[in-house]
């Protein structure tokens, strides 16, 4: 495994969800993440907004999945900045 600082994340986001309000379907939960060096090279803030709507499209399914009563309860999107 590359410990480089440029393999260091720079950001993160996480959708969760659940049945039961606060506790997490691992099998439902995504992470997407940014590095430092991808943050760097010119492309990051496409990166960036690209990985960001990746994770706001799989949120906002998992709500449509909520108003129909199917899998889920809640869902959570959380973002980290490092």
């Amino acid at each position: 495994m590359d410990m480089s600082p440029l393999n260091a994340a720079r950001c993160a986001w996480e959708v969760a969800a659940g049945i039961i309000p606060g506790e997490v379907d691992t099998a439902l939960t995504r992470r997407w993440g940014l590095t430092v060096a991808e943050w760097d090279s010119g492309e990051g803030l496409k990166l960036f907004l690209e990985r960001r709507a990746a994770a706001e499209g799989y949120a906002r399914w998992l709500e449509l999945e909520c108003s129909q009563g199917r899998m889920v309860n809640w869902v959570r999107l959380d973002f980290i900045w490092f």
